[in-house]
């Protein structure tokens, strides 16, 4: 099925509809779900609980309508305001991570938290964008911050005035620097996106991507290693802590760590090498509770731009619905006989 988009080029161009780029990406109903159990995950260091990502999984069922041509949203009159609300965040991260891995060739969204997180430093106390990550596979590598942007509302076009307050957050950072190279980017070389997904009047799903200019305070360093583990710590967690044994299979010659997940009715698997790599630090970190991670990001990039062509190829030649690999080597489907590739 086709999620329709519309860039812009800054926030007057999306202001009066001038659009530099209409298109679509290609996703599964399983793209979504595996968003949905990937994208703005925050340290807990026992993974998020089963109860909540069968909750979120259900959220997908109840709302998503996903048709062979296009992804529709429903069930949406039978909720309070208050209800929608939750519904419309889901919808802004979810499908903000599939635009970034589907147009940019971003593996991990690291969800920004400058709280007493771990995975950043942020110089002070302000408002910073919902997302940041980074294209290792451009010449010189490529960060990216986003603002998901959401609504379950069906309208014409994303409410400007949500989007104008999400540029302002896009604006607030100066420069970024990640830990595993110890470059520092600054504003003219962080590409900065409001990625806003609503329904249409036909209840179709769009979503509007707009490109921001503006300058900030806020510098962010972004300890590569922690928030690598961290982004994979609730897959690690449904791995190992699965009551069937984990599985070796391969798909276009890429091993696979897989295991059954009966409360979430699906098979979820990783790329053994990205398993092997993060197996250590996870145990670790899952029964004693401290970070021993010095090197797993530049260790699993490395694999994983291995593997860009051959993922690639297994995304354009699927033929179920209910089948979904990422760019960041997580694999989620409902049947073993859908892996037979």
């Amino acid at each position: 099925m086709k999620l329709p988009y519309k860039f812009y080029r800054n926030l007057f161009d999306f202001d009066h509809d001038k659009i530099a780029q209409n298109g679509h990406v290609d996703i599964t109903l399983f793209d979504i779900k595996r968003s949905m159990l990937t994208v703005g995950q925050i340290p807990w260091n026992k993974g998020v609980p089963l109860e909540i990502l069968k909750w979120k999984i259900k959220i997908i069922e109840a709302h998503i309508n996903a048709l062979e041509s296009s992804v529709k949203i429903k069930n949406i009159k039978y909720l309070e305001s208050t209800e929608k609300v939750t519904i419309s965040f889901y919808i802004g991260m979810t499908f903000a991570q599939l635009i970034s891995e589907k147009l940019y060739n971003i593996k991990h969204l690291y969800h920004l938290n400058s709280h007493n997180d771990e995975r950043f430093e942020i110089n002070k106390l302000a408002k910073s964008p919902d997302l940041i990550g980074i294209n290792e596979k451009s010449l010189g590598a490529k960060p990216f911050l986003i603002e998901a942007k959401g609504s379950s509302i069906s309208q014409k076009k994303f409410p400007y005035a949500r989007v104008e307050a999400a540029t302002k957050q896009l604006d607030s950072v100066n420069n970024i620097k990640f830990t595993h190279n110890n470059n520092i980017y600054f504003k003219k070389d962080i590409n900065k996106l409001v990625i806003a997904t609503h329904p249409l009047k036909s209840e179709e799903l769009i979503t509007q991507i707009i490109d921001p200019v503006g300058e900030g305070e806020l510098d962010i360093v972004v300890n590569s290693d922690v928030s690598l583990l961290n982004y994979y710590f609730t897959i690690m967690s449904l791995i190992e802590n699965s009551k069937e044994e984990p599985s070796i299979y391969v798909i276009n010659d890429i091993e696979f760590q897989i295991s059954y997940i009966k409360d979430l009715n699906l098979y979820i698997g990783l790329s053994k090498k990205i398993y092997t790599i993060l197996h250590n630090s996870f145990i670790i970190r899952y029964y004693e509770n401290y970070l021993s991670v010095d090197g797993i990001y530049m260790e699993s990039i490395e694999v994983l731009n291995r593997y860009d062509e051959q993922i690639d190829f297994i995304q354009r030649t699927n033929t179920t619905d209910d089948f979904s690999i990422g760019k960041d080597g997580v694999l989620l489907f409902s049947n073993l006989k859908d892996i037979n590739k």
